[in-house]
């Protein structure tokens, strides 16, 4: 097995997996396509980034010519299945998959440093938390992730937040 991605998140620890031809998807498997001292159905064709909560990355192919390596494409030149330097662009895949719930978790927390504000810091605690919206709503996170972030339905987010960030009308929570 290779390296594991370490995350602060329960259950999103992320790694790069051999894809074998067949579509399996496998943590590790030998050059001779054994896993684990037994014989596996397909040999491994290329890799592929996963997380411990299921999700999958985009599939990289191995080539074995170095003039067919086409890392846009993602065809990557490896005389063998290690992964050496190029795991990092796997472990790249990961992290775009980690950025919205990263900053889900960063919105909870100025939600609940906005909730124990002494009232003379109230305000700029709300300013703390309507910068963190903005930034996990441009990195991909989802309303419903906002809400249960912040206690409220996803509805009740996008009506607290889903407005111009210098308007007027973005006052804290009634």
């Amino acid at each position: 097995m290779g390296t594991r991605w370490a995350s602060d998140l329960a259950n999103h620890h992320g790694w790069a997996a051999q894809l074998l031809a067949d579509g399996t998807i496998v943590d590790a498997c030998a050059s001779d396509g054994s896993q684990g001292g037994s014989r596996v159905a397909a040999p491994p064709i290329g890799w592929v980034a996963v997380c411990e909560c299921g999700w999958q990355g985009p599939r990289w192919f191995r080539v074995t010519d170095v003039e067919n390596e086409e890392v846009h494409d993602r065809h990557l030149y490896r005389s063998n299945m290690t992964l050496g330097p190029h795991e990092s662009l796997l472990r790249a895949d990961w992290e775009a998959h980690m950025r919205p719930r990263l900053a889900a978790l960063s919105v909870n927390l100025a939600y609940l440093a906005w909730g124990a504000a002494p009232a003379s810091q109230r305000m700029d605690a709300w300013l703390d938390l309507c910068l963190a919206v903005d930034t996990a709503i441009a990195a991909g996170t989802t309303w419903a992730a906002i809400g249960l972030a912040t206690g409220v339905s996803e509805r009740d987010a996008r009506a607290q937040w889903e407005i111009p960030p210098d308007s007027l009308q973005r006052l804290p929570f009634k």
